[in-house]
């Protein structure tokens, strides 16, 4: 019929073989695929926590609820640095202006959890004096968009935690941390005002164009215009902020007893939500014992 069909017996001893042969093949293949074959998944389920960029939120201290903010940036290894504003008081224009700092190093954990032992200044406004302490961060929740902090400070020379802040934080969805900053965005007259322990200075910066810094208000009598060694704000190649120094002299200033205080530090600019001064500089400058002692805010 212009066809043959052609049929084939295996003897059982054969069938028995063949079968043998596909289930050990299978069972291989299941074997590797369980072992992922070389995956980086943790069978876990953890992930490394991620947190940078420029976080907002609201804590409450002293009864009131105050905007509390604060920039974390990449340290060394898997730690984060962290620096953060609670402003306990605002200026006429119910805009915060004196600050309590915080500063330390964030190790990063996983699944959005880090800690932090931080040494900070707790800078409260009369009649309460201001303090210099210590203290602990625990964040949870922490991710690129946001992270739950648990914060408590002990001042110097006291025996029982003083200030506790919770809160719970979101990222600045306008403030791209990855776009460089330049000196260019410093450009011209910045009016606001310094606050250091208790103290807080109506002030005004003013920056020429290549970001120096052309004059800027004496505060407490520190001054931070003297050449050579004034106030200089150094952008960081691929992140949103700058790295600061200034030599504070010796005469008449507060926080330079005997010999000048060298101070090192972070800025950086984010829009302030203000229509007819749209941009807003935050600085912190920190001590040779890692606190921040002296913060400036103001817009343009």
């Amino acid at each position: 019929m212009g066809g043959s069909l052609k049929v084939s017996f295996l003897s059982p001893l054969k069938l028995f073989r063949t079968l043998a042969r596909k289930i050990a093949g299978s069972f291989l293949l299941v074997v590797l695929t369980s072992c992922g074959g070389g995956s980086s998944d943790d069978s876990s389920g953890t992930t490394a926590t991620q947190l940078q960029g420029y976080y907002q939120a609201t804590a409450l201290i002293g009864g009131f609820t105050k905007e509390f903010m604060t920039l974390i940036v990449p340290g060394t290894g898997v730690n984060a640095n962290w620096y953060g504003w609670h402003f306990i008081a605002e200026d006429s224009n119910n805009v915060g202006d004196e600050a309590n700092l915080f500063t330390g190093t964030l190790s990063l954990g996983s699944n959005g959890a880090a800690q932090s032992n931080n040494s900070g200044i707790l800078s409260y406004s009369s009649p309460v004096t201001w303090k210099e302490g210590t203290g602990s961060i625990s964040i949870t929740e922490g991710s690129l968009s946001k992270f739950v902090g648990n914060m408590n400070y002990t001042p110097t020379g006291s025996a029982q935690v003083q200030v506790a802040i919770n809160a719970t934080a979101a990222a600045n969805t306008t403030y791209q941390y990855s776009q460089t900053a330049s000196h260019a965005s410093l450009t011209g007259t910045w009016n606001g005002a310094w606050s250091s322990a208790g103290n807080v200075i109506t002030s005004s910066l003013v920056f020429l164009n290549n970001g120096t810094l052309q004059s800027a208000t004496t505060f407490v009598s520190c001054d931070v215009n003297s050449a050579p060694n004034g106030l200089s704000l150094t952008p960081v190649t691929g992140a949103n902020y700058f790295t600061v120094t200034v030599t504070l002299p010796v005469s008449l200033c507060s926080w330079s007893t005997g010999t000048p205080k060298i101070l090192t530090g972070i800025g950086f600019i984010h829009a302030s939500g203000i229509t007819l001064t749209p941009d807003r500089l935050e600085l912190m400058l920190i001590d040779s014992n890692g606190r921040g002692i002296i913060s400036y805010r103001g817009v343009k």
